[in-house]
């Protein structure tokens, strides 16, 4: 977060069943809100708790065949040059 010179802002993520489209998880951003400020020096602890989102699934997600997901997400005024997002999941605190 605090590295975050392009202003990347994610603005809208959702998880859906592929076949039927029905949404499990749905999350947007007021349109309205800014970047957060944030020290320079934030507590990792704490950065790494922003950066961290925890789903709660119904049971029947383990059924879906195929998940979809969609990103929306601004960035600031700079171009992000090789832009790469790296997704971590884990099971339990297990990756």
């Amino acid at each position: 977060l605090s590295a975050n010179v392009y202003g990347i802002d994610f603005l809208e993520f959702e998880i859906k069943d592929y076949d039927s489209g029905e949404s499990v998880f749905h999350v947007k951003k007021d349109g309205d809100a800014g970047l957060p400020e944030l020290p320079d020096d934030i507590d990792p602890e704490v950065e790494r708790a922003i950066r961290t989102v925890r789903y709660t699934f119904p049971e029947k997600f383990l059924r879906f065949e195929t998940v979809r997901t969609a990103l929306v997400f601004g960035v600031g005024e700079t171009p992000v040059p090789d832009f790469r997002m790296i997704e971590r999941h884990y099971f339990r605190d297990e990756l």
